[in-house]
């Protein structure tokens, strides 16, 4: 604001105001000039200039050039008198008309007696194992860690002080992989017919992984694994996608993962070209998040996970060998006319695992229950419908290994995880993977004198 004094040609004993009534502060100031002005009555006239402000006052306005009718007390008066009520229409009543008149209106707050605040408090407490209802007040971003108190109630000195326990995130600290050709004898060509795949943010869902190997066998075990490794992982993808569901919701999962395993064996034999009557191929998968593992296993492939827990490692198997003498697979089998046998030696004993046979024919001799392919063993009890578990994870899980039979073979899950142990504590995934594949190649050679291909994905997790 800018005052501004000029010298007027004729006499005055008016102050003129343009266009606002002031504040309390600024008429005191101009009541005091006037007054000067009068006593000495030098006829002086007062322009007052203001910035335009972007909101117009809500006062009163008097048009220019109009007298003021009170004396300068009774304007300080009447101002503070219309300052104090425009206050109290914009704290009470903001939706009110302006010319509305309020006088000594009081609202009065509900009171909340100490012995129901006290109530309301104690049902919260954790101590009375209301979980279910704590539970419910965290639902909506489970991933943040804030007191679920925070949601409902103002902080406060009478709120208990706790935390809602946060769920554990699992994060993968690397990948290594590796897939060897085995050996067949001296001047024997021998294809790979192992394969793996690892498919990023299944159903776009960040941090999603689809891992899985998959074990070719027959003379076209190879084309079977590699058809597998390129249209799995995608169908299971698209098909979860068109439920418009998330991973997490375990009945649509389970069913997705059944039909897409089904649907993509029968497209395999019917249109992919490949010759699958005696060939196909296992598959063992997993869907990590971010505190579950969901494994979906079709034949003996196999997933261990390493737990140190109280100073000892511990091997967690995350699906099971399905053979054809497994429980549940045998009875599924004999019941569709098949015949289960090992092979006979010379005296007639058994010789190997149990195979699968038809009835009256010594064919395929399938030493897997279920597998993708092998069309001829399918019409005696194989399936290609997956075998699926759930598993929790926990802090004290470090490390998985995914991998075919060729380690498996001659190396239990226990002994697997403790070689591995040893290049987990150094981060030496690449060590630990030329270590298993020659202990592996080792133990083939001295029990069958030839060796498998041997293919395995290790996930190393971060240390909590």
């Amino acid at each position: 604001m800018s005052l501004k004094i000029q010298k007027k040609k004729h006499n005055s004993s008016n102050i003129y105001l343009k266009e606002n009534i002031y504040d309390t502060k600024t008429l005191l100031k101009l009541s005091m000039l006037n007054e000067l002005l009068f006593s000495n009555n030098n006829g002086l006239k007062i322009n007052i200039k203001k910035k335009q402000s972007k909101t117009p006052s809500k006062t009163m306005k008097r048009k220019a050039k109009t007298p003021f009718p009170f004396s300068p007390k009774e304007r300080v008066i009447e101002s503070n008198k219309k300052t104090k009520e425009s206050k109290k229409e914009k704290i009470k009543y903001k939706t009110i008309e302006k010319e509305k008149k309020i006088e000594n209106i009081e609202i009065k707050k509900p009171q909340i007696q100490n012995s129901e605040i006290e109530k309301k408090l104690n049902y919260l407490t954790p101590n009375n194992n209301n979980s279910k209802l704590i539970n419910n007040l965290t639902k909506q971003n489970p991933e943040t860690e804030i007191s679920p108190l925070s949601k409902t109630l103002p902080k406060s000195s009478s709120v208990p002080n706790f935390k809602k326990k946060s769920k554990l995130i699992k994060k993968i600290y690397k990948i290594e992989t590796l897939s060897q050709v085995g050996f067949s004898g001296p001047g024997i060509p021998k294809h790979n017919q192992d394969n793996f795949f690892i498919y990023k943010n299944l159903n776009d869902e960040h941090s999603t992984l689809f891992i899985g190997v998959c074990d070719g066998h027959g003379i076209f075990g190879h084309d079977v694994s590699s058809y597998l490794i390129k249209y799995l992982p995608k169908n299971l993808n698209s098909s979860l996608k068109k439920t418009n569901k998330y991973i997490s919701h375990k009945e649509t999962l389970y069913k997705t993962l059944k039909e897409v395993f089904i649907s993509t064996n029968k497209n395999l034999c019917q249109s992919s070209g490949i010759d699958t009557q005696f060939s196909g191929s296992t598959c063992v998968s997993l869907i990590l998040t971010k505190n579950k593992i969901i494994s979906a296993n079709a034949g003996d492939s196999r997933a261990v996970m390493g737990r140190y827990k109280n100073n000892k490692w511990i091997s967690i198997d995350l699906s099971r060998d399905l053979k054809p003498d497994t429980p549940g697979e045998k009875e599924r089998i004999l019941k569709n006319g098949g015949r289960i046998e090992a092979y006979k030696d010379e005296n007639g004993g058994d010789f190997g695992p149990k195979r699968v046979w038809l009835k009256d024919e010594d064919i395929p001799g399938l030493a897997m229950s279920r597998s993708f392919g092998d069309e001829v063993a399918a019409s005696v009890g194989t399936i290609s419908e997956p075998e699926i578990m759930e598993f929790d994870m926990c802090q004290d899980d470090k490390f998985i290994i995914v991998a075919s039979d060729g380690i498996w073979e001659f190396i239990s899950s226990q002994e697997c995880v403790q070689f591995i142990s040893e290049f987990y504590w150094k981060k030496d995934l690449v060590g630990c993977l030329k270590f298993l594949l020659n202990e592996s190649s080792k133990r083939w050679i001295k029990e069958e004198e030839v060796i498998d291909d041997i293919t395995a994905v290790i996930i190393f997790f971060e240390d909590e």
